[in-house]
């Protein structure tokens, strides 16, 4: 039975030791050269088209391979190989990578349970999500998940004003997925560290006059450690893209905002704390400071809520009471924010359950 190869070999051998030139297969076999490919179109030159078929059928009953390779075979020896040279696919279509994610999503949903860790991590290492950017939207780039974020209609105004932000190109995968399977796409996405909120990232605070005038909480400067120690320096914690929305804030940006920092608070369970930079040194041993983060300083210290009077105001001009009806109350903000003593929101739920009778306050507990 003649053959060829991908080393560009040609010969002939026995059909069992011979694979049918399937897309899939070829694809498969694609960095094994020695890989030998029943040679269809020298074989179809000796027969009429009618005969095409019956020849597949009799190159079949020989034992050359067609079956393709299971999903898991393609996944891990087609698919991803295609993507870890430097960390990003190599030559790959736009096309070709919406339809390789399709097929991802595929063994996701079917994955056994013992495998989706160990392939949650190795998709997580891999740049191979297509996104683009409000700046250049016609413009389709390759990344890794963690650095991606969820095109939601509250981050995409969110994000209007830093317009180099990366949002997966969802639209061009849905092209190929079905509406039903949208949502396990979601799942997929936000599984493997795509985000549907702003990340609190670091940074290192290099310049000494901003680094000098940080205030520990304690209330101390920050402290020299001992010139030549490594592990030393401040650092910053900020909220992706909140610095450009408070240079830009209007009605919408700060109910906008308002939105998604009530949303950041539910997702961490000490929001005050994400937003609290350290400053390390050596002195002796190594030694801690903590301060609060340039972004909570600039939230606490910005005319950017509007208040009952229809004003921008900063937080510590008010109370929480005195916040437009439309700000969804929020105990956390509350205290983190530092808004004008009053009333509190636990001392309003208080004196309203005082005010319940029996009944009512039955009904109300239930």
């Amino acid at each position: 039975m003649p053959y060829y190869s991908k080393n560009e070999k040609y010969g002939v051998n026995r059909g069992n030791a011979l694979f049918y030139p399937t897309e899939k297969l070829v694809g498969f076999y694609e960095q094994y050269l020695f890989t030998q490919f029943v040679n269809v179109e020298e074989l179809q030159k000796k027969c009429s088209q009618n005969d095409h078929k019956i020849l597949n059928i009799f190159l079949k009953k020989l034992g050359v391979k067609d079956k393709d390779p299971e999903l898991k075979d393609e996944v891990f020896n087609i698919i991803l190989p295609q993507y870890e040279v430097n960390g990003k696919p190599i030559n790959n279509t736009v096309e070709e990578g919406v339809k390789h994610l399709k097929i991802l999503l595929q063994f996701y949903s079917e994955c056994p349970q013992n495998l989706v860790d160990d392939y949650v991590i190795k998709l997580k290492t891999i740049q191979f999500l297509l996104y683009k950017t409000a700046e250049d939207p016609e413009e389709k780039y390759w990344g890794k998940a963690e650095n991606l974020y969820y095109p939601t209609e509250d981050l995409l105004f969110y994000f209007e004003t830093k317009p180099d932000t990366n949002f997966v190109d969802i639209e061009d995968y849905q092209e190929y997925i079905e509406e039903k399977d949208r949502q396990i796409l979601k799942e997929f996405l936000l599984k493997i560290g795509v985000s549907e909120l702003p990340r609190i990232l670091d940074r290192e605070i290099t310049d000494w006059y901003e680094k000098n005038n940080i205030k520990a909480k304690s209330g101390e400067n920050l402290k020299s450690g001992t010139y030549g120690y490594t592990e030393q320096g401040a650092f910053d914690k900020f909220i992706d893209g909140c610095s450009e929305i408070l240079d830009n804030i209007n009605k919408e940006k700060s109910d906008n905002l308002w939105t998604i920092l009530n949303s950041l608070s539910r997702k961490y369970q000490n929001f005050n704390q994400e937003l609290t930079g350290k400053h390390k040194y050596f002195y002796y041993f190594q030694q801690y400071q903590y301060f609060e983060s340039t972004t909570l300083t600039r939230l606490k210290t910005t005319k950017w809520l509007i208040s009952t009077t229809n004003e921008f105001v900063v937080p510590y001009e008010i109370t929480i009471n005195e916040l437009a009806e439309r700000y969804v109350r929020n105990r956390e903000l509350e205290e983190l924010l530092e808004f004008k003593s009053g009333i509190t929101l636990e001392k309003e739920k208080e004196i309203f359950v005082k005010n319940l009778s029996n009944e009512e306050y039955l009904e109300f507990k239930n």
